[in-house]
Parts: structure tokens; sequence; C-alpha cells
């Protein structure tokens, strides 16, 4: 679980023990046993103000291992149940927390700077989701920015933004909600295919 790769236990009661996931040295026989374990998901949310930290708080109630992350906020951590908490730069924070293919990261920093240099880390990483908080008709400017880093377009086009499913809502808890509901979705079809 440190290591963050996924593992099976194979077993045809012999003892065999867990092995790591592309082992494929054990051949299964009738009736055999097979359980695959995989990392937990893991929710990077970046800014401060009510939304991110909903969000934040969501996925945390929701299982995820989730980290907010509020450049250059506050050296206390805000009351929210099972999220860890760091003040660093987007990249530094992302490049530090690591992105793996069952971590999600959802920019909501309200900062066009800070957003464009999550992102940029963001989008050509490993990461499953990665979405961004904003007026859809700032989109272009956003994605043009992108190219400008050297982004390609099939990184771009991973962008969810604006972030979450499209229910409507406005108020903190609702916009939460809609990523979450995209975040799992995702999460889920990965884990099917």
């Amino acid at each position: 679980m440190e290591a963050r790769t996924p593992a099976i236990w194979l077993s045809d009661g012999e003892p065999t023990g867990l092995r790591p996931a592309g082992d494929r040295a054990f051949a299964l026989g009738r009736g055999a046993y097979r359980k695959v374990f995989e990392p937990v998901a893991r929710l990077i949310v970046l800014g401060s103000d009510p939304t991110a930290l909903a969000i934040a708080s969501l996925g945390a109630q929701s299982g995820c291992e989730t980290t907010l992350v509020r450049p250059r906020g506050p050296s206390t951590p805000p009351p929210l149940a099972g999220v860890a908490y760091r003040r660093d730069e987007p990249a530094r924070a992302l490049k530090a927390l690591g992105l793996d293919r069952w971590t999600a990261v959802a920019v909501a920093t309200h900062d066009a700077d800070l957003d464009h240099d999550a992102l940029a880390v963001a989008l050509p990483s490993k990461a499953f989701y990665v979405g961004a908080l904003g007026a859809r008709r700032r989109l272009s400017e956003r994605k043009s920015g992108l190219r400008r880093e050297g982004l390609n377009e099939d990184d771009i086009a991973r962008l969810h933004a604006p972030i979450g499913l499209d229910i409507g809502g406005k108020a903190p808890w609702e916009i939460a909600i809609a990523v979450m509901a995209q975040i799992t979705a995702l999460r889920c079809a990965q884990s099917a295919a």
C-alpha cells in the first residue's frame, strides 16, 4: 500500500502469499481463489475557498486519501477530518505527492497563475482525473496557455472544465457533489476496464 502498486492474492488452498499483480509465475488450478488489491483512491484539492473545502471534505468522506493544498495558506490546517494539508506551491506539492493512475486532482484556486501551474503538472501525469473550477468562457484562454507551456492536445483533452458533472448547482456542496460524482464515475470505469 505504501508503494501504491496493485497486488494480487492467489490461492489454490496451498500457502502462496501476496504477489505483485504482474506476477504470472503462479498457475491457478481448479477451485482457485484470486483477489486483486489496488491502492486507495487519492484526491488532491488545490484551493482555499468554501468550494475547495467542500470538495476535500466530501473526498475524505468518500474514502479517498485526501490532501488539501492551499498555496501560501495559513499555517493551521482547516478542521476537516481525514484531510492532509500542505501549503506549498501547486507544482511542488503535486510532484511531492506523486500523481499515479489512482489519483484525482481538483484545481479550485480562483487564481489563474496557480491554476495554470497545477494543470501544467497534473495534465501530463498518470492521474486518472484532472478537473478545474472556472467559467466556461475562459476555457479557451486556459487551454491556449497550456499549449504555450508545451502540453500536447491529448493532455489538454483530459481536462474536465468546468469541473464536475453539470447538475446545475452553484453552492459549494453542490459543486463538491458534482465533482465527486464525476471522479467516482471515471474511477469505476477505470477499475472495470
